[in-house]
């Protein structure tokens, strides 16, 4: 295979100008001239992210290896007194407000860098294609797994070798089965990040086990947005791991800096540097192409390591498992809104770990290295389209602002007051809306779960809005608690109340009066709605509306 296609020098990624135009860049002038460009605008939100965590590895490398005037001048653990994890921090900070300050990366040093590992970036290479691996052949046939390029573009698999329909490529006709090298390039990419469960081939080297889906797949997934994409990467970058210490990762390692694996489902250590976690090899691809045209490719599984316990991923919420109790990372669920993962997103206690991106602006915050108004949270996650997770189904793609005072040490009383508020949400749904509906289920026969799932949907869906826009306007330094909590409760409480009188209107049950087998008790609606009153004005006791239902 001949070299064609530099990433470093092509024009493939897609970004959005501050003219709102989008167009394609290469990999050097997408980081080179980052503050140009207000977003990657790729085609997918994910495909953005898988895009996003590649631009990351090359920054957090960059920031490790030259100083703001872009000298070389390693972050060196040999000079830190590792005594003092205060001189690390000032280090750092030291660095990164430097950097902030000359809003691009230091000149020249992107290329200086990158062109020392040209090689590595040619999309079609005969020893080492960009994220691929060569063609391996057994026999006079590829043993890697062949698919149809649809499924490169996000396509629903419905088996192993047939594919339905077109799920999120904007291409249309022949070029759903013949991509450019900019088009594959990208969904290379994401198919690394992202890509279904893939079958073991018995022909090739490496574990015979399933590979599981790649690795952004098993994240929920956040980053923080900011005003330019080069504000953005500083603003992801968490150059040094947060915990009860601060200290430096190790020295970068990105995949170009290290030799190519071939093998199968390879379990590696955990990366000890982040530039090495963000473009980790989950997948071994290789692209075919006719007249420069990509028209099918092959995979397998790749690199992994175990999710239990990660002591590196920065970009993902936890939980604690509740069969083994170790902390494993939380998807988001497409039915839950962001700001109801408020309390998983920045706290932490003995059933969460803050994401280490949040800790890491927290500290930016507290040294005064930021000083925006609002922040905003992305949150992003890909669900699969079935139990084993062969195929794509949707994806999750939400938002949250807030001021970037609740991440300072002023706002900690105010986190957990929001955590609070969004509890007591979180109560509407599980007991007063459980309560209705089984009260409903005596009377009318209809079934609980159902019910109580339809009202808490429609519950939430009136106040979204509404908590998001309550969300941003709390000032730590100006605002009131108990004026905020009493204006919250009162647009939660009619929002709550309107769900259930709006349900009781267009009931369709002709008898309105059940008894409970259990006990020697008649139930009512009227008599359903006023529980349900009560147990509101249990989870809201102040101001409770008084209001009575016509019946």
């Amino acid at each position: 295979m001949d070299k064609r296609f530099n990433l470093l020098y092509e024009k493939w990624i897609r970004v959005l100008g501050k003219n709102l135009k989008i167009s394609e860049v290469s990999l050097i002038d997408a980081l080179k001239y980052s503050y140009k460009y207000k977003a990657l605008a790729g085609e997918t939100p994910l495909q953005n992210l898988a895009i996003e965590r590649l631009l990351l590895s090359i920054a957090i490398t960059l920031f490790y290896r030259y100083d703001e005037d872009g000298e070389n001048s390693y972050l060196n653990e040999a000079d830190i007194d590792w005594e003092e994890s205060d001189e690390i921090e000032e280090l750092v900070l030291n660095r990164w407000k430097a950097y902030k300050e000359l809003r691009n990366f230091p000149e020249g040093i992107v290329e200086k860098y990158l062109k020392q590992y040209e090689n590595r970036f040619w999309l079609f290479h005969p020893d080492t294609p960009f994220y691929q691996v060569p063609e391996m052949v057994k026999d006079g046939k590829s043993y890697l797994k062949e698919y149809n390029v649809a499924v490169l573009q996000g396509n629903i698999k419905e088996s192993d070798n047939k594919y339905t329909r077109h799920h999120f490529s904007m291409s249309e006709g022949e070029n759903l089965l013949k991509l450019t090298e900019s088009e594959a390039a990208r969904w290379l990419i994401h198919l690394n990040a992202f890509s279904v469960n893939v079958k073991y081939n018995k022909n090739a080297p490496g574990c015979k086990d399933a590979a599981g889906v790649g690795r952004l797949g098993l994240l929920g997934n956040i980053k923080f947005e900011g005003e330019n994409l080069y504000e953005e990467l500083l603003l992801n970058l968490t150059p040094v791991k947060t915990g009860s210490e601060i200290s430096l990762w190790g020295k970068p390692r990105p995949s170009w800096e290290q030799k190519v694996r071939i093998e199968q489902n390879c379990k590696i250590a955990p990366p000890n540097n982040l530039p090495e976690l963000y473009s980790i090899q989950s997948r071994r691809v290789h692209l075919n192409a006719q007249n420069g045209r990509i028209d099918g490719f092959s995979i397998l599984g790749g690199d992994f390591y175990d999710k239990e316990d990660d002591p590196i991923e920065q970009m993902s919420m936890w939980k604690r498992d509740t069969k083994t109790s170790k902390i494993i990372p939380k998807k988001h669920d497409i039915a839950i809104q962001a700001w109801r993962e408020f309390s998983t997103l920045l706290k932490s206690n003995k059933d969460t770990k803050k994401p280490g991106v949040v800790s890491w602006i927290e500290i930016l915050k507290r040294n005064g290295c930021i000083n925006d108004k609002l922040l905003t949270i992305n949150t992003l996650g890909m669900v699969y389209g079935d139990g084993m997770s062969y195929t794509y189904g949707d994806y999750i793609d939400d938002k949250i602002s807030l001021s970037s005072e609740l991440l300072d040490n002023i706002g900690k009383d105010w986190i957990i007051t929001i955590s609070d508020e969004i509890e007591k949400c979180e109560k509407v749904s599980n007991d007063a809306f459980k309560l209705f509906a089984n009260k409903i289920k005596i009377i009318c026969g209809k079934d609980a779960k159902k019910l109580k799932e339809r009202l808490s949907t429609v519950f939430f869906q009136k106040i979204d809005e509404k908590f998001r826009k309550w969300l941003i306007s709390i000032e730590p330094s100006k605002s009131i608690k108990e004026v905020e909590q009493k204006k919250w409760h009162r647009i939660a409480k009619r929002a709550a109340d309107s769900v259930v009188m709006e349900y009781i209107k267009e009931i369709d049950c002709i008898i309105y009066v059940g008894k409970e087998e259990t006990k020697d008790n008649i139930v009512s609606i009227p008599e359903a709605y006023n529980m349900f009153r009560v147990k509101l004005n249990g989870i809201y006791p102040q101001e409770f509306l008084e209001r009575r239902i016509n019946e």
